[in-house]
């Protein structure tokens, strides 16, 4: 087998607001969870073993220490269980709204596989779980341009005043100050979507600080 098909079977980690992420996350966390524990178990079965099966040993220990990482990822499966991928259907109704008046774009499937930018001044993320010190929030969808930051409300029952004003201020401590419209309405989304390109597009550095910042907030 040549290095370039080599390549293309190594998979490659999902990157933050990619298509799918969050049912990529609790696949991944929960798989650490688990070979944390076999591990810890093995050692400390390893430690009786060897040591007659007195528990007072070094392997214990070791043992014990490997709770820590498996905490951490569980901790990071209660954060990512409540929530859900989006189905690809309404992805896909998305990312045609959003390109309904753009000149230029990448194709829906480097999109939704490698990048999430749909050109270089508009950036689609999904699947974003973000946090803040009171917390845990969830948009489905996220539009990224210089004029203003669009996301549509994932988990219902959330606060729409306090997610926009976080991010508000979020971007405004980062000097990214611009307009911020969340909904919990599908068609509302949509239509903020088609309006990317009919307003027009034109400072693509304003758009990377934005993204840069955003990034910074998805849970990894």
């Amino acid at each position: 087998m040549d290095t370039s098909k080599k390549q293309q079977k190594k998979k490659k980690p999902i990157m933050p607001g990619a298509f799918g992420y969050i049912a990529a996350k609790k696949k991944s966390y929960l798989c650490k969870v688990g070979i944390y524990a076999a591990i810890g178990i093995a050692i400390f079965v390893f430690g009786l073993l060897v040591n007659k099966f007195d528990h007072k040993n070094i392997f214990t220990i070791l043992a014990i220490l490997m709770v820590l990482p498996a905490a951490k990822a569980l901790v990071a499966v209660i954060v990512f269980v409540r929530y859900k991928s989006v189905p690809f259907g309404r992805y896909q109704a998305v990312f045609e709204a959003t390109t309904a008046n753009l000149a230029s774009y990448h194709s829906l499937e480097e999109v939704k596989v490698s990048t999430n930018v749909i050109n270089s001044k508009v950036t689609l993320l999904t699947d974003v779980v973000f946090t803040s010190v009171d917390k845990v929030m969830n948009l489905d969808f996220l539009l990224l341009t210089e004029h203003g930051v669009y996301g549509l409300i994932g988990k219902e029952d959330q606060d729409i005043s306090y997610m926009t004003t976080y991010l508000k201020d979020t971007l405004k401590e980062h000097h990214n100050s611009c307009e911020v419209k969340l909904t919990e309405k599908e068609d509302k989304f949509l239509s903020y979507a088609r309006a990317i390109g009919a307003n027009g597009i034109d400072d693509d550095a304003y758009n990377k600080k934005v993204v840069q910042t955003i990034e910074t907030l998805i849970v990894k």
